[in-house]
């Protein structure tokens, strides 16, 4: 996909935006120079969520990183990035608004304890990277596999009737065979091909690596940290309360300056106001 072009508001845009701000709802104010923090795990649904619902959708953060962009409140953002239950495609767009928030010039830091492939793809979008001193971070390649019935079903009598039409169409192998097809095998080759070749292209432009520093760190398995940080795959090891100074240093010490929203999504609902 290509990258979302970022655009900064005109001159009667930013005076527009000035005066609704001073007719926002109570539940839509923060005060300058705040910091937009929340947290990414789980699923993420695709469809807008109801206004009590814990998680957030694909929607809602979009939106969230697209207004925070121009929002003249907001100095950065700080997310953290836990284990993520969902697919590339997901990953892939909300790594697009993080780059079109960076590209506003505010700063924007991702926070990680725990992070794989999809973690620190979605991380290295990010003007900073950090993870805490003892976090984990396990970057070792990427692989599929596939879930077989036949067996279990032969056991309980049941003789499973699918009609396929195709090589390529696999979804009733799952039922009908004890292992995976060549070309089933051969499908899922490629998509993993495809992710793979794109982790490599965009983590080596993100970090300012090639495709072979990218490959081998892939190859060699590091899960140090001190490691990563001293050859650049990090920017800094910090705990949680180190990110919290860190963040009042970059708004001028104001108390409250950080619009924290990882249990609801008031922050979110906040940038609506523009």
């Amino acid at each position: 996909l290509p990258p979302l072009q970022f655009q900064p508001l005109s001159d009667g845009e930013r005076g527009w935006a000035n005066f609704k701000l001073l007719f926002a709802l109570p539940w839509r104010r923060f005060k300058k120079d705040a910091v937009l923090t929340f947290k990414l795990e789980g699923e993420i649904s695709d469809q807008l969520q109801g206004r009590f619902s814990p998680g957030f959708s694909m929607p809602q953060l979009t939106d969230a990183l697209e207004k925070a962009a121009v929002d003249p409140r907001v100095k950065g953002i700080a997310v953290e990035i836990n284990p993520l239950a969902i697919g590339w495609a997901k990953v892939q767009e909300l790594r697009r608004y993080v780059k079109l928030f960076r590209d506003s010039g505010k700063f924007s830091i991702a926070y990680m304890k725990t992070a794989g492939e999809k973690e620190y793809y979605l991380a290295s979008a990010f003007q900073e990277v950090v993870v805490a001193p003892t976090g984990n971070v396990r970057l070792a390649g990427f692989s599929v596999a596939g879930t077989f019935l036949r067996g279990v079903l032969d056991k309980v009598g049941v003789e499973p009737q699918v009609q396929r039409i195709g090589a390529y169409k696999s979804a009733g192998d799952q039922l009908l065979r004890r292992d995976m097809s060549d070309a089933q095998r051969e499908q899922l080759g490629e998509l993993l091909d495809d992710i793979y070749e794109h982790f490599l292209d965009t983590v080596a432009e993100a970090r300012g690596k090639t495709r072979e520093e990218v490959a081998g760190l892939l190859d060699r398995g590091v899960y140090d940290n001190e490691v990563l940080l001293a050859e650049g795959w990090l920017d800094s090891l910090k705990y949680e309360d180190e990110i919290t100074d860190d963040l009042k240093k970059r708004t001028g010490g104001k108390v409250g300056a950080a619009v924290m929203c990882a249990r609801r999504r008031l922050c979110l609902r906040a940038l609506r106001v523009l």
